[in-house]
């Protein structure tokens, strides 16, 4: 996995009160670190793209942190580049 995004809920009771915290992770020092934060993201999709780089959705789980008396929901989605598949290119015999 090489991206994580992190979608939380803040209880606003809209679309407004998500969240979309965009984490890398860095292998030399093992961890993930925060690079930025998404405007959406398409939940039904398979493969999307950021920086005109395509990712493929590997992973998703929810993750219960929740105080009792919280309204927060925190959803992680894990992402790793997507590699195209490589076809047979057919040739016309003229």
């Amino acid at each position: 996995m090489e991206l994580r995004i992190i979608i939380t809920y803040h209880g606003t009771g809209g679309i407004d009160g998500y969240k979309y915290q965009v984490e890398k992770y860095i292998h030399e020092v093992g961890k993930f670190i925060e690079i930025g934060e998404l405007v959406d993201f398409p939940i039904k999709e398979k493969i999307v793209s950021l920086n005109g780089i395509p990712y493929e959705i590997v992973r998703e789980y929810d993750i219960d942190e929740t105080v009792e008396d919280e309204e927060l929901e925190k959803r992680i989605v894990e992402l790793k580049k997507y590699k195209a598949p490589k076809f047979h290119e057919l040739k016309w015999n003229f």
